[in-house]
């Protein structure tokens, strides 16, 4: 008799090393769904500061070489898209003692966390093409 009032259900002990076992899984799983959004968040932001960065040496390149100046490009500007982001223009006129030549350096940079800052940071040389070797 024992036996089987036994084997019809479950005690009070087993009941809460169940529920114990599916709490330790559960806190797995939303861990592991916590660091996926913070690396999707994080990857999201160097997309956008990349393309904000590669827009901004495209625009040069499309305005032509005499355009660019830190009138056409201001040398710091605010990038609202990103929590305390801040593009950085540079522009070295007679790249490598080349008049022909500008380098340019593009920098965005944001809040990342609390007491970090994240950076994405292009470089390129822009060439006058209008201009000759001997002119």
């Amino acid at each position: 008799m024992r036996l089987r009032r036994r084997a019809q259900g479950f005690t009070l002990i087993e009941c809460l090393v169940s529920v114990v076992i599916l709490g330790m899984g559960l806190v797995g799983v939303v861990g592991c769904l916590t660091v996926a959004l913070l690396s999707s968040k994080k990857a999201s932001r160097i997309q956008l500061a990349t393309a904000i960065a590669q827009d901004t040496i495209e625009d040069m390149r499309s305005r032509g070489f005499g355009s660019i100046d830190y009138d056409e490009f201001p040398s710091t500007t605010e990038v609202p898209e990103l929590p305390g982001g801040v593009k950085t223009v540079e522009i070295h006129d007679d790249f490598d003692g080349d008049p022909r030549l500008k380098r340019v350096v593009v920098e965005v940079s944001w809040r990342s966390s609390a007491s970090n800052t994240a950076r994405c940071r292009l470089e390129t040389v822009i060439s006058n093409r209008t201009e000759h070797a001997g002119g």
